[in-house]
C-alpha cells in the first residue's frame, strides 16, 4: 500500500521556493481525510544548492508520516521501503536532485533541458531498508548548481511518493 503521494503545485509559474506562505485546505479521499496545501502564484526564483524540496500537494498520507512543511517522510517502523520521485525541468535548464536518508545519499537524478527548448524530466526509484525514525527527503544537489527551475503544473507534475514493501 502506498504510504504517501504528493506533488508540487506552483500554479502557472515554473519555480520552486521553500519559503513561501502556504494556504491550507482539506479534501476527502477513499482512505480518509487528506491535507492539501496550495501555494500562491509566484515569479521565477532560483534553486539553492542542498535545499530540501517541499512537495506541497498531499494526495495520500497514510499514518501522516509525510510532513509537507518540511518535505520529510519519517519511517513509522523498521522495514523495506520503496521511494520514487520525478522532477521536471524548465526549458534550457538543468535540475539536480538527490534522495536522502538522514544524511546519506540514496539516489540522484538530473533533469536536463540545457540544450533544448523542451521540458525534460528525470525519475528515480530506490528500495531501501529503513529503521524506525529514519528521515527521507528530496533535496537539490549540494555541489552541482541547478541552472533551471522545477516545474509543476497540469501535465508536468514533479512528484515524490513512497510505500512499505
Amino acid at each position: 500500500m502506498r504510504l504517501f503521494e504528493c506533488w508540487l503545485w506552483i500554479g502557472d509559474t515554473y519555480s520552486y521556493s521553500s519559503n513561501r506562505e502556504k494556504i491550507v485546505s482539506s479534501c476527502n479521499t477513499k482512505q480518509g481525510k487528506a491535507s492539501i496545501l496550495q501555494l500562491p502564484k509566484l515569479g521565477r526564483t532560483s534553486l539553492d544548492q542542498a535545499s530540501q524540496v517541499h512537495f506541497d500537494v498531499v494526495k495520500t498520507n497514510v499514518g501522516n508520516n509525510y510532513h509537507p512543511n518540511s518535505g520529510t517522510f519519517i519511517a513509522p517502523s523498521a522495514g523495506t521501503y520503496a521511494f520514487d520521485w520525478m522532477i521536471q525541468s524548465t526549458w534550457t535548464g538543468v535540475v539536480y536532485t538527490q534522495l536522502i536518508r538522514n544524511s546519506e545519499v540514496l539516489g540522484e537524478v538530473v533533469a536536463d533541458s540545457s540544450h533544448e527548448y523542451e521540458f525534460h524530466s528525470a525519475t528515480g526509484v530506490v528500495v531501501v531498508q529503513l529503521s524506525e525514525g529514519d528521515e527521507v527527503f528530496i533535496r537539490t544537489h549540494p555541489t552541482d548548481a541547478s541552472t533551471g527551475h522545477i516545474i509543476s503544473r497540469p501535465g508536468y507534475r514533479s512528484s515524490f511518493s513512497g510505500w512499505r514493501i
